[in-house]
């Protein structure tokens, strides 16, 4: 088991990402219940990748070559993420539908 659990940062961007997709959900698609259930999902996540944070894969198909920069689906949805580790702590970057083509979406840049 991991010595130090990290702490995440949700950026703005991925902020925005995850309530818009909530919102969708819950407002559009009339389906309050399957908005509540994914943001469990999403926040679920988030801490069993704060407390095992390499485990998950890199994002080398989206054209980011940067071991540190990590990716795991809930359900239909990627969140991204890139690893801290001098900070122990994680930047969850983005969360998109997870069959958009992400190769040209802006998910990170280095000094980010």
């Amino acid at each position: 088991m991991q010595a130090n659990k990290f702490t995440y940062y949700l950026t703005p961007i991925a902020k925005q990402d995850i309530e818009q997709t909530l919102d969708y959900i819950a407002d559009d698609l009339n389906n309050i219940k399957a908005a509540n259930d994914l943001l469990n999902k999403i926040l679920d996540t988030i801490e069993q990748i704060c407390e095992f944070p390499y485990a998950q894969s890199t994002c080398i198909n989206y054209l980011i070559d940067n071991e540190n920069v990590r990716r795991v689906f809930i359900d239909n949805y990627v969140l991204i993420y890139e690893i801290r580790a001098n900070a122990n702590s994680l930047n969850i970057l983005r969360f998109k539908y997870a069959k958009m083509d992400l190769t040209s979406a802006q998910i990170w840049r280095p000094n980010n």
